[in-house]
Protein backbone atom coordinates (compact mmCIF):
# COMPACT_ATOMS: atom_id res chain seq x y z
CA UNK A 1 0.00 0.00 0.00
CA UNK A 2 2.68 1.89 0.32
CA UNK A 3 4.16 2.14 -2.90
CA UNK A 4 0.86 2.67 -4.21
CA UNK A 5 0.16 5.92 -2.14
CA UNK A 6 3.80 6.84 -3.07
CA UNK A 7 2.91 6.36 -7.09
CA UNK A 8 -0.46 7.79 -6.91
CA UNK A 9 0.65 10.77 -5.38
CA UNK A 10 3.00 11.08 -7.81
CA UNK A 11 0.79 10.59 -10.97
CA UNK A 12 -1.65 12.84 -9.27
CA UNK A 13 1.11 15.73 -9.54
CA UNK A 14 2.19 15.16 -13.08
CA UNK A 15 -1.55 15.66 -14.01
CA UNK A 16 -1.94 18.91 -11.54
CA UNK A 17 1.35 20.34 -13.48
CA UNK A 18 -0.18 19.13 -16.97
CA UNK A 19 -3.39 20.79 -15.94
CA UNK A 20 -2.25 24.05 -15.23
CA UNK A 21 0.12 24.20 -18.21
CA UNK A 22 -2.55 23.91 -20.49
CA UNK A 23 -4.67 26.22 -18.74
CA UNK A 24 -2.15 28.91 -18.78
CA UNK A 25 -2.67 28.46 -22.95
CA UNK A 26 -4.32 30.91 -24.83
CA UNK A 27 -6.71 30.12 -27.92
CA UNK A 28 -6.17 31.90 -31.48
CA UNK A 29 -9.52 33.63 -33.16
CA UNK A 30 -10.58 30.62 -36.10
CA UNK A 31 -13.63 32.58 -36.82
CA UNK A 32 -12.55 36.11 -38.31
CA UNK A 33 -9.08 35.05 -40.14
CA UNK A 34 -7.46 34.91 -43.81
CA UNK A 35 -6.52 31.27 -44.51
CA UNK A 36 -3.58 30.69 -47.39
CA UNK A 37 -3.36 26.82 -48.51
CA UNK A 38 0.10 25.87 -50.32
CA UNK A 39 1.90 22.61 -50.93
CA UNK A 40 1.85 20.14 -48.38
CA UNK A 41 5.06 19.77 -46.82
CA UNK A 42 6.29 22.88 -48.52
CA UNK A 43 6.83 24.85 -44.84
CA UNK A 44 4.12 27.23 -46.69
CA UNK A 45 3.94 29.64 -44.13
CA UNK A 46 7.75 29.44 -42.65
CA UNK A 47 7.93 33.45 -43.42
CA UNK A 48 5.77 35.60 -44.08
CA UNK A 49 5.46 39.86 -45.32
CA UNK A 50 3.33 42.50 -45.80
CA UNK A 51 4.01 44.50 -49.37
CA UNK A 52 1.81 47.60 -51.22
CA UNK A 53 2.75 47.78 -54.77
CA UNK A 54 2.23 51.50 -55.97
CA UNK A 55 3.40 50.73 -59.45
CA UNK A 56 1.67 50.05 -62.26
CA UNK A 57 -1.18 50.16 -59.80
CA UNK A 58 -1.87 50.41 -55.79
CA UNK A 59 -2.02 46.86 -54.57
CA UNK A 60 -2.00 45.28 -51.76
CA UNK A 61 0.01 42.04 -51.50
CA UNK A 62 0.95 39.06 -49.05
CA UNK A 63 4.31 37.71 -49.44
CA UNK A 64 4.88 33.53 -47.86
CA UNK A 65 7.66 31.75 -48.34
CA UNK A 66 7.64 28.09 -48.63
CA UNK A 67 11.50 26.79 -48.13
CA UNK A 68 10.30 22.99 -49.05
CA UNK A 69 8.60 23.95 -52.29
CA UNK A 70 9.07 21.97 -55.19
CA UNK A 71 11.72 23.28 -57.51
CA UNK A 72 11.13 24.88 -60.87
CA UNK A 73 11.82 23.48 -64.27
CA UNK A 74 15.05 24.66 -64.94
CA UNK A 75 16.36 24.60 -61.48
CA UNK A 76 17.90 21.25 -61.64
CA UNK A 77 16.82 20.31 -58.49
CA UNK A 78 13.92 18.19 -56.62
CA UNK A 79 13.49 20.60 -53.87
CA UNK A 80 14.14 24.44 -53.98
CA UNK A 81 11.85 26.51 -52.22
CA UNK A 82 10.06 29.72 -52.92
CA UNK A 83 8.20 32.90 -52.89
CA UNK A 84 4.62 33.17 -53.07
CA UNK A 85 2.24 36.25 -53.77
CA UNK A 86 -1.09 35.87 -52.12
CA UNK A 87 -4.04 38.22 -52.42
CA UNK A 88 -5.65 39.58 -49.72
CA UNK A 89 -9.18 38.34 -50.23
CA UNK A 90 -11.15 35.41 -48.41
CA UNK A 91 -10.26 32.43 -51.27
CA UNK A 92 -7.42 29.94 -50.02
CA UNK A 93 -6.45 29.22 -53.02
CA UNK A 94 -5.33 32.33 -54.83
CA UNK A 95 -1.57 32.00 -54.05
CA UNK A 96 0.76 32.47 -57.00
CA UNK A 97 4.32 30.66 -57.04
CA UNK A 98 6.63 34.07 -57.80
CA UNK A 99 8.62 33.08 -60.82
CA UNK A 100 12.51 34.01 -60.05
CA UNK A 101 15.82 32.12 -59.94
CA UNK A 102 14.96 29.62 -62.54
CA UNK A 103 18.10 28.62 -63.84
CA UNK A 104 21.04 26.54 -62.43
CA UNK A 105 24.71 26.92 -64.00
CA UNK A 106 25.83 23.34 -62.14
CA UNK A 107 29.03 23.36 -62.57
CA UNK A 108 29.34 26.02 -59.61
CA UNK A 109 26.27 26.13 -58.17
CA UNK A 110 23.77 23.64 -56.20
CA UNK A 111 20.33 24.21 -55.43
CA UNK A 112 18.83 21.14 -53.97
CA UNK A 113 17.80 21.91 -51.08
CA UNK A 114 18.55 25.45 -50.52
CA UNK A 115 15.54 26.81 -49.16
CA UNK A 116 14.41 29.67 -50.53
CA UNK A 117 11.88 31.70 -49.02
CA UNK A 118 13.32 31.06 -45.24
CA UNK A 119 13.03 34.58 -44.65
CA UNK A 120 10.95 37.44 -46.90
CA UNK A 121 11.36 41.53 -46.24
CA UNK A 122 9.48 44.04 -47.43
CA UNK A 123 11.14 47.62 -48.28
CA UNK A 124 7.67 49.33 -47.66
CA UNK A 125 5.41 51.18 -50.19
CA UNK A 126 6.53 51.08 -53.61
CA UNK A 127 9.83 49.38 -52.66
CA UNK A 128 11.99 46.79 -52.89
CA UNK A 129 11.15 42.50 -51.36
CA UNK A 130 14.55 40.59 -50.27
CA UNK A 131 13.89 36.62 -50.06
CA UNK A 132 16.88 34.37 -49.38
CA UNK A 133 17.90 31.10 -49.67
CA UNK A 134 20.34 30.41 -46.47
CA UNK A 135 21.09 26.75 -47.55
CA UNK A 136 22.88 27.86 -50.98
CA UNK A 137 25.39 26.03 -52.21
CA UNK A 138 29.19 26.79 -54.50
CA UNK A 139 30.85 24.28 -55.99
CA UNK A 140 34.73 23.92 -56.20
CA UNK A 141 36.35 21.48 -58.48
CA UNK A 142 32.88 19.77 -59.66
CA UNK A 143 33.09 16.02 -60.45
CA UNK A 144 36.99 15.33 -58.91
CA UNK A 145 38.16 13.95 -56.32
CA UNK A 146 38.91 17.51 -55.02
CA UNK A 147 35.17 18.25 -54.82
CA UNK A 148 34.00 20.72 -52.20
CA UNK A 149 30.80 22.87 -51.24
CA UNK A 150 30.27 25.75 -49.51
CA UNK A 151 27.09 26.87 -48.25
CA UNK A 152 27.49 30.14 -48.60
CA UNK A 153 23.88 31.72 -48.95
CA UNK A 154 22.22 33.71 -51.83
CA UNK A 155 19.66 36.64 -51.64
CA UNK A 156 17.26 37.94 -54.39
CA UNK A 157 16.63 42.22 -54.51
CA UNK A 158 12.83 41.89 -56.05
CA UNK A 159 11.15 45.25 -57.31
CA UNK A 160 7.65 46.15 -55.84
CA UNK A 161 6.11 44.16 -58.59
CA UNK A 162 7.86 41.28 -57.75
CA UNK A 163 9.79 41.16 -61.09
CA UNK A 164 13.71 41.71 -61.32
CA UNK A 165 14.50 44.63 -63.38
CA UNK A 166 17.68 44.43 -65.67
CA UNK A 167 18.24 48.31 -65.60
CA UNK A 168 18.69 48.26 -61.75
CA UNK A 169 21.84 47.68 -60.00
CA UNK A 170 19.99 46.12 -57.22
CA UNK A 171 17.39 43.79 -58.57
CA UNK A 172 18.82 39.74 -59.14
CA UNK A 173 20.28 37.50 -56.86
CA UNK A 174 23.70 38.65 -56.88
CA UNK A 175 23.67 39.52 -53.51
CA UNK A 176 26.38 36.89 -52.37
CA UNK A 177 28.79 38.70 -49.65
CA UNK A 178 30.39 35.34 -48.70
CA UNK A 179 31.13 34.57 -52.43
CA UNK A 180 34.61 34.63 -53.26
CA UNK A 181 35.97 34.82 -49.33
CA UNK A 182 38.28 32.81 -47.42
CA UNK A 183 36.94 29.36 -47.54
CA UNK A 184 36.63 26.86 -44.32
CA UNK A 185 34.40 27.16 -41.27
CA UNK A 186 36.61 28.74 -39.27
CA UNK A 187 35.62 32.10 -41.64
CA UNK A 188 33.43 31.91 -44.88
CA UNK A 189 33.03 28.50 -46.04
CA UNK A 190 29.53 27.90 -43.90
CA UNK A 191 28.19 31.42 -43.90
CA UNK A 192 24.47 30.66 -44.52
CA UNK A 193 23.93 34.40 -45.77
CA UNK A 194 20.27 35.07 -45.55
CA UNK A 195 18.87 33.26 -42.74
CA UNK A 196 17.50 36.59 -41.30
CA UNK A 197 17.58 39.64 -43.73
CA UNK A 198 15.90 42.89 -43.21
CA UNK A 199 15.63 46.59 -43.52
CA UNK A 200 16.34 49.38 -41.14
CA UNK A 201 13.94 52.29 -39.57
CA UNK A 202 14.81 54.56 -42.76
CA UNK A 203 14.58 51.97 -45.39
CA UNK A 204 18.40 52.92 -46.43
CA UNK A 205 19.64 49.64 -45.60
CA UNK A 206 19.63 46.06 -46.22
CA UNK A 207 20.39 43.89 -43.13
CA UNK A 208 21.83 40.33 -43.86
CA UNK A 209 22.47 37.19 -40.83
CA UNK A 210 24.93 34.67 -41.76
CA UNK A 211 25.26 33.02 -38.23
CA UNK A 212 27.69 30.19 -39.89
CA UNK A 213 30.44 32.63 -40.84
CA UNK A 214 33.46 32.79 -38.20
CA UNK A 215 33.23 28.99 -37.22
CA UNK A 216 29.08 29.74 -36.20
CA UNK A 217 29.70 32.91 -34.25
CA UNK A 218 27.78 34.58 -36.44
CA UNK A 219 28.38 37.97 -39.21
CA UNK A 220 26.03 40.33 -39.88
CA UNK A 221 26.55 42.96 -42.63
CA UNK A 222 24.77 45.69 -44.50
CA UNK A 223 24.34 47.22 -47.83
CA UNK A 224 23.30 51.09 -48.70
CA UNK A 225 19.69 51.22 -50.00
CA UNK A 226 20.25 54.90 -50.26
CA UNK A 227 21.89 55.39 -53.43
CA UNK A 228 22.77 58.91 -52.43
CA UNK A 229 24.71 57.86 -49.71
CA UNK A 230 26.92 55.10 -51.16
CA UNK A 231 30.44 55.07 -51.59
CA UNK A 232 30.22 51.26 -53.32
CA UNK A 233 32.13 52.20 -56.00
CA UNK A 234 32.91 49.30 -58.21
CA UNK A 235 29.58 46.85 -59.65
CA UNK A 236 29.49 43.21 -60.53
CA UNK A 237 27.59 42.13 -63.84
CA UNK A 238 28.34 38.89 -64.53
CA UNK A 239 26.74 37.67 -67.76
CA UNK A 240 27.76 34.37 -69.82
CA UNK A 241 26.46 32.80 -73.14
CA UNK A 242 26.42 30.31 -75.05
CA UNK A 243 25.12 29.92 -78.55
CA UNK A 244 25.20 26.49 -80.54
CA UNK A 245 24.49 26.90 -84.61
CA UNK A 246 24.22 24.17 -87.25
CA UNK A 247 24.99 25.08 -90.71
CA UNK A 248 22.08 24.69 -92.75
CA UNK A 249 24.58 25.40 -96.45
CA UNK A 250 25.09 21.63 -97.01
CA UNK A 251 28.26 21.98 -98.40
CA UNK A 252 30.88 18.82 -98.55
CA UNK A 253 33.47 17.86 -95.94
CA UNK A 254 35.55 15.03 -95.09
CA UNK A 255 33.93 14.49 -91.63
CA UNK A 256 30.39 14.36 -90.75
CA UNK A 257 28.49 18.22 -90.70
CA UNK A 258 30.07 19.94 -87.69
CA UNK A 259 28.08 21.79 -85.25
CA UNK A 260 29.96 24.99 -84.80
CA UNK A 261 29.67 26.66 -81.58
CA UNK A 262 30.01 30.66 -80.46
CA UNK A 263 31.06 30.99 -76.77
CA UNK A 264 30.72 34.53 -75.95
CA UNK A 265 32.09 35.53 -71.76
CA UNK A 266 30.90 38.78 -70.70
CA UNK A 267 32.70 39.14 -66.79
CA UNK A 268 33.04 42.35 -64.98
CA UNK A 269 34.88 42.01 -61.66
CA UNK A 270 33.06 42.90 -58.98
CA UNK A 271 34.98 45.20 -56.25
CA UNK A 272 33.37 47.27 -53.18
CA UNK A 273 34.81 49.78 -52.13
CA UNK A 274 34.06 52.22 -49.23
CA UNK A 275 35.52 55.88 -48.29
CA UNK A 276 35.41 56.76 -44.52
CA UNK A 277 36.59 60.16 -43.74
CA UNK A 278 37.12 62.71 -40.92
CA UNK A 279 38.39 66.29 -40.13
CA UNK A 280 40.48 66.87 -37.06
CA UNK A 281 39.08 69.05 -35.50
CA UNK A 282 35.98 69.76 -37.25
CA UNK A 283 35.92 72.88 -36.06
CA UNK A 284 38.94 75.56 -35.95
CA UNK A 285 38.97 78.99 -35.17
CA UNK A 286 41.05 82.55 -36.65
CA UNK A 287 42.14 85.36 -35.14
CA UNK A 288 44.85 87.37 -34.12
CA UNK A 289 46.85 89.60 -36.17
CA UNK A 290 47.41 89.64 -40.31
CA UNK A 291 51.05 88.34 -41.53
CA UNK A 292 52.27 88.46 -45.05
CA UNK A 293 53.56 85.44 -46.78
CA UNK A 294 57.27 86.15 -46.95
CA UNK A 295 57.37 86.57 -43.08
CA UNK A 296 56.06 82.84 -42.43
CA UNK A 297 58.71 80.66 -41.41
CA UNK A 298 57.08 77.95 -39.43
CA UNK A 299 53.96 75.94 -39.89
CA UNK A 300 52.42 76.98 -36.43
CA UNK A 301 52.56 80.48 -37.98
CA UNK A 302 49.92 80.11 -40.56
CA UNK A 303 47.11 79.53 -38.50
CA UNK A 304 44.94 76.62 -36.66
CA UNK A 305 46.24 72.57 -37.51
CA UNK A 306 43.70 70.96 -39.74
CA UNK A 307 44.56 67.18 -40.22
CA UNK A 308 42.46 65.25 -42.53
CA UNK A 309 41.71 61.22 -42.90
CA UNK A 310 40.63 58.98 -45.49
CA UNK A 311 40.35 55.64 -44.28
CA UNK A 312 39.78 53.21 -47.70
CA UNK A 313 38.36 50.08 -47.17
CA UNK A 314 38.78 46.96 -49.80
CA UNK A 315 35.50 44.94 -49.40
CA UNK A 316 36.19 42.87 -52.06
CA UNK A 317 39.25 41.03 -53.90
CA UNK A 318 42.46 42.75 -54.26
CA UNK A 319 43.03 44.52 -57.44
CA UNK A 320 47.04 43.35 -56.91
CA UNK A 321 46.53 41.86 -60.71
CA UNK A 322 44.00 44.15 -62.25
CA UNK A 323 45.27 47.39 -61.80
CA UNK A 324 46.13 50.75 -58.81
CA UNK A 325 43.38 52.41 -57.27
CA UNK A 326 43.97 55.75 -56.36
CA UNK A 327 42.24 58.35 -54.03
CA UNK A 328 41.61 61.16 -55.55
CA UNK A 329 41.18 64.34 -53.37
CA UNK A 330 39.87 68.39 -54.48
CA UNK A 331 42.05 70.22 -51.85
CA UNK A 332 40.53 73.78 -52.17
CA UNK A 333 43.97 75.51 -52.20
CA UNK A 334 43.12 79.11 -52.54
CA UNK A 335 40.02 81.23 -52.70
CA UNK A 336 38.71 83.27 -55.69
CA UNK A 337 41.18 86.33 -55.77
CA UNK A 338 44.20 83.65 -54.92
CA UNK A 339 44.76 83.84 -51.52
CA UNK A 340 45.37 80.87 -49.66
CA UNK A 341 43.10 78.94 -47.89
CA UNK A 342 44.35 75.95 -46.63
CA UNK A 343 48.26 74.93 -46.76
CA UNK A 344 48.64 71.83 -47.39
CA UNK A 345 51.47 70.55 -45.06
CA UNK A 346 52.12 66.78 -45.29
CA UNK A 347 50.72 63.52 -45.98
CA UNK A 348 51.16 60.51 -44.00
CA UNK A 349 49.83 56.90 -44.70
CA UNK A 350 49.12 53.68 -42.34
CA UNK A 351 48.64 50.14 -43.41
CA UNK A 352 49.73 50.75 -46.73
CA UNK A 353 53.14 50.24 -48.89
CA UNK A 354 55.01 54.23 -49.44
CA UNK A 355 52.67 56.19 -51.15
CA UNK A 356 54.08 59.39 -52.82
CA UNK A 357 51.20 61.85 -53.82
CA UNK A 358 50.77 63.94 -56.92
CA UNK A 359 51.62 66.49 -57.39
CA UNK A 360 54.60 66.64 -55.20
CA UNK A 361 55.07 70.46 -55.50
CA UNK A 362 51.17 71.46 -53.63
CA UNK A 363 52.91 69.67 -50.34
CA UNK A 364 54.52 72.21 -48.59
CA UNK A 365 55.42 74.72 -51.36
CA UNK A 366 56.80 77.26 -48.97
CA UNK A 367 58.70 75.15 -47.47
CA UNK A 368 57.65 75.92 -43.80
CA UNK A 369 59.55 74.40 -40.95
CA UNK A 370 57.36 72.01 -39.41
CA UNK A 371 55.77 72.25 -35.92
CA UNK A 372 57.98 70.54 -32.91
CA UNK A 373 55.99 68.00 -31.39
CA UNK A 374 56.92 68.94 -27.45
CA UNK A 375 54.70 71.89 -27.59
CA UNK A 376 52.44 70.91 -30.61
CA UNK A 377 49.54 69.21 -28.54
CA UNK A 378 49.42 72.42 -26.39
CA UNK A 379 49.55 75.05 -28.79
CA UNK A 380 46.25 72.73 -30.63
CA UNK A 381 44.22 72.56 -28.13
CA UNK A 382 44.59 76.76 -27.13
CA UNK A 383 43.96 76.94 -30.81
CA UNK A 384 40.67 74.99 -30.85
CA UNK A 385 39.65 77.38 -28.40
CA UNK A 386 38.34 81.25 -28.86
CA UNK A 387 40.03 83.70 -26.94
CA UNK A 388 38.97 84.73 -23.22
CA UNK A 389 37.98 88.31 -21.75
CA UNK A 390 36.44 89.52 -25.10
CA UNK A 391 33.93 91.85 -25.91
CA UNK A 392 30.74 90.54 -27.10
CA UNK A 393 27.59 92.73 -28.01
CA UNK A 394 24.10 92.06 -26.29
CA UNK A 395 22.63 92.31 -29.23
CA UNK A 396 24.24 89.53 -31.53
CA UNK A 397 24.00 90.67 -35.35
CA UNK A 398 22.80 88.40 -37.88
CA UNK A 399 24.39 85.20 -38.73
CA UNK A 400 26.35 85.03 -42.12
CA UNK A 401 27.97 82.11 -43.41
CA UNK A 402 29.62 80.88 -46.44
CA UNK A 403 30.47 77.60 -48.36
CA UNK A 404 34.17 77.25 -50.05
CA UNK A 405 34.48 74.59 -51.95
CA UNK A 406 35.71 73.99 -55.32
CA UNK A 407 32.32 74.74 -57.59
CA UNK A 408 31.82 77.60 -55.58
CA UNK A 409 34.07 80.49 -54.58
CA UNK A 410 37.70 78.61 -54.25
CA UNK A 411 40.32 77.04 -56.49
CA UNK A 412 41.33 74.11 -56.33
CA UNK A 413 43.81 71.44 -57.18
CA UNK A 414 43.88 67.53 -57.45
CA UNK A 415 45.81 65.17 -55.48
CA UNK A 416 46.26 61.77 -56.27
CA UNK A 417 47.96 59.51 -53.96
CA UNK A 418 47.84 55.73 -55.49
CA UNK A 419 46.57 52.83 -52.65
CA UNK A 420 49.46 50.39 -53.71
CA UNK A 421 48.95 46.84 -52.40
CA UNK A 422 45.54 47.96 -51.12
CA UNK A 423 44.06 43.98 -49.60
CA UNK A 424 41.64 44.93 -46.61
CA UNK A 425 41.87 49.14 -45.24
CA UNK A 426 44.22 52.01 -46.05
CA UNK A 427 44.12 55.47 -44.41
CA UNK A 428 45.59 58.54 -45.67
CA UNK A 429 45.98 61.57 -43.85
CA UNK A 430 46.74 65.08 -44.92
CA UNK A 431 48.20 67.29 -42.80
CA UNK A 432 47.28 71.12 -43.41
CA UNK A 433 46.88 74.47 -41.26
CA UNK A 434 44.21 77.05 -42.45
CA UNK A 435 45.78 80.21 -43.53
CA UNK A 436 44.73 82.91 -41.18
CA UNK A 437 45.52 86.27 -42.32
CA UNK A 438 43.31 85.45 -45.35
CA UNK A 439 40.13 84.69 -42.93
CA UNK A 440 41.26 87.94 -41.36
CA UNK A 441 41.45 89.96 -44.47
CA UNK A 442 38.16 88.81 -46.37
CA UNK A 443 36.00 86.80 -44.29
CA UNK A 444 35.48 88.07 -40.62
CA UNK A 445 32.37 89.60 -41.23
CA UNK A 446 30.66 86.33 -41.18
CA UNK A 447 29.65 84.08 -38.32
CA UNK A 448 31.36 81.06 -40.18
CA UNK A 449 32.27 79.46 -42.54
CA UNK A 450 32.27 75.93 -44.33
CA UNK A 451 35.55 74.45 -46.20
CA UNK A 452 34.64 71.68 -48.57
CA UNK A 453 36.85 69.24 -49.66
CA UNK A 454 36.10 66.13 -51.95
CA UNK A 455 37.75 62.54 -52.29
CA UNK A 456 36.62 60.06 -54.64
CA UNK A 457 38.51 56.87 -55.98
CA UNK A 458 39.72 56.12 -59.31
CA UNK A 459 40.95 52.77 -60.90
CA UNK A 460 43.83 52.81 -63.78
CA UNK A 461 43.58 49.50 -65.19
CA UNK A 462 43.84 48.35 -68.95
CA UNK A 463 40.74 45.54 -68.92
CA UNK A 464 37.38 47.13 -70.04
CA UNK A 465 35.42 44.77 -68.02
CA UNK A 466 35.90 46.55 -64.85
CA UNK A 467 32.94 49.13 -64.94
CA UNK A 468 33.34 51.69 -62.34
CA UNK A 469 31.41 54.39 -60.65
CA UNK A 470 32.83 57.40 -59.15
CA UNK A 471 30.54 58.79 -56.21
CA UNK A 472 32.01 61.40 -54.60
CA UNK A 473 32.48 61.64 -50.77
CA UNK A 474 32.91 65.26 -48.68
CA UNK A 475 34.50 66.74 -45.75
CA UNK A 476 33.34 69.91 -44.23
CA UNK A 477 35.31 71.72 -41.98
CA UNK A 478 33.64 74.92 -40.05
CA UNK A 479 35.67 77.79 -39.62
CA UNK A 480 34.63 80.58 -36.92
CA UNK A 481 36.16 83.76 -36.25
CA UNK A 482 37.20 84.60 -32.55
CA UNK A 483 34.89 86.78 -30.93
CA UNK A 484 37.86 89.33 -30.66
CA UNK A 485 38.25 90.03 -33.82
CA UNK A 486 34.41 90.45 -34.54
CA UNK A 487 33.79 93.47 -35.67
CA UNK A 488 31.05 95.71 -34.37
CA UNK A 489 28.48 96.19 -36.70
CA UNK A 490 26.23 98.78 -34.56
CA UNK A 491 22.72 97.91 -33.90
CA UNK A 492 20.46 97.74 -36.70
CA UNK A 493 17.77 100.81 -37.44
CA UNK A 494 15.07 98.90 -36.87
CA UNK A 495 15.95 97.79 -33.44
CA UNK A 496 16.26 101.66 -32.61
CA UNK A 497 12.46 102.77 -34.35
CA UNK A 498 11.19 99.75 -31.99
CA UNK A 499 12.87 100.69 -29.17
CA UNK A 500 11.26 104.18 -29.05
CA UNK A 501 7.84 103.50 -30.80
CA UNK A 502 7.85 100.53 -27.25
CA UNK A 503 9.24 103.97 -24.80
CA UNK A 504 6.48 105.99 -26.24
CA UNK A 505 3.65 103.26 -25.61
CA UNK A 506 4.97 102.85 -22.10
CA UNK A 507 4.47 106.52 -21.54
CA UNK A 508 1.30 106.79 -22.50
CA UNK A 509 0.10 103.89 -20.63
CA UNK A 510 1.33 104.98 -17.21
CA UNK A 511 -0.22 108.68 -18.45
CA UNK A 512 -3.47 106.68 -18.70
CA UNK A 513 -2.99 104.93 -15.60
CA UNK A 514 -2.51 107.88 -13.82
CA UNK A 515 -5.59 110.01 -15.14
CA UNK A 516 -7.64 106.94 -14.19
CA UNK A 517 -6.37 106.79 -11.17
CA UNK A 518 -7.46 110.67 -10.31
CA UNK A 519 -4.25 112.15 -10.46
CA UNK A 520 -4.29 115.12 -12.54
CA UNK A 521 -8.09 115.84 -10.88
CA UNK A 522 -8.46 119.87 -8.82
CA UNK A 523 -9.19 119.68 -5.20
CA UNK A 524 -12.84 119.99 -4.50
CA UNK A 525 -11.61 122.90 -1.00
CA UNK A 526 -9.52 125.40 -1.28
CA UNK A 527 -6.93 125.94 1.08
CA UNK A 528 -8.08 128.95 3.64
CA UNK A 529 -8.26 129.56 7.18
CA UNK A 530 -11.28 128.82 9.40
CA UNK A 531 -13.68 131.34 9.27
CA UNK A 532 -15.86 132.62 12.13
CA UNK A 533 -19.15 134.04 11.99
CA UNK A 534 -19.98 136.78 14.89
CA UNK A 535 -23.76 138.36 14.96
CA UNK A 536 -23.59 142.20 15.99
CA UNK A 537 -25.68 142.80 18.97
CA UNK A 538 -27.40 145.91 18.69
CA UNK A 539 -27.36 148.45 21.50
CA UNK A 540 -30.13 148.54 23.83
CA UNK A 541 -31.69 151.57 25.65
CA UNK A 542 -33.06 150.62 29.00
CA UNK A 543 -34.57 152.91 31.17
CA UNK A 544 -32.56 153.43 34.59
CA UNK A 545 -33.95 152.99 37.68
CA UNK A 546 -33.16 155.57 40.77
CA UNK A 547 -30.02 154.47 42.10
CA UNK A 548 -28.72 153.27 39.02
CA UNK A 549 -25.56 154.47 37.70
CA UNK A 550 -25.54 155.49 33.97
CA UNK A 551 -22.40 153.40 31.98
CA UNK A 552 -19.75 154.98 29.99
CA UNK A 553 -21.18 154.71 26.33
CA UNK A 554 -17.51 154.11 25.30
CA UNK A 555 -16.64 151.66 27.28
CA UNK A 556 -16.40 148.24 26.07
CA UNK A 557 -18.22 144.99 27.26
CA UNK A 558 -16.32 142.30 27.72
CA UNK A 559 -18.76 140.00 26.36
CA UNK A 560 -18.90 141.54 22.67
CA UNK A 561 -16.70 140.41 19.90
CA UNK A 562 -15.10 142.66 17.40
CA UNK A 563 -13.86 141.37 14.07
CA UNK A 564 -12.64 142.61 10.65
CA UNK A 565 -13.62 140.94 7.13
CA UNK A 566 -12.55 137.83 5.95
CA UNK A 567 -8.75 137.59 4.36
CA UNK A 568 -8.55 134.80 2.34
CA UNK A 569 -5.07 132.63 2.01
CA UNK A 570 -5.72 130.85 -0.61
Amino acid sequence: MGLFDEGFSLNLCIFSLLLWTSTSAFNLDAQNVLRKNGQPGSLFGFSLALHRQLQPYDKRILLIGAPKARALSNQGANITGGLYSCDITTHPNDCTRVDFDNDVDARVENKENQWMGVTVQSQGPGGKIVTCAHRYQRLLFPNTPQEARDITGRCYMLSQDLSIDSQSDEDGGNWKFCDGRTRGHERFGACQQGLAATFTKDYHYVIFGAPGAYNWKGRMTFDVKNKTHTYTLIVYDSVVTVRCRRSKNDSPCEKENILKCELNVFGNMMIYYRICKVAKPSQVYFGGEVRGMSAMKTEEEVGSLVEYEFRVINLGKPLKSFGTASLNIQWPKESSVGKWLLYLMKINTRDLQLVTCSPEREINPLRLSEDSTSTRRKRELEERKPSEGSKTSLIPDKRKHKILSCSGDARCVEIKCPLQGLDSTAVIILKSRLWNSTFLEDYVSYSYLDIIVKASISLDASAKNIVLKKPETQVRLTVFPETAVTPFGGVPWWIILVAVLAGILMLALLVLLLWKCGFFKRSKYEDSVPKYHAVRIRKETRLLKDGEDMLDPLEKKQWMTTWNENESYS
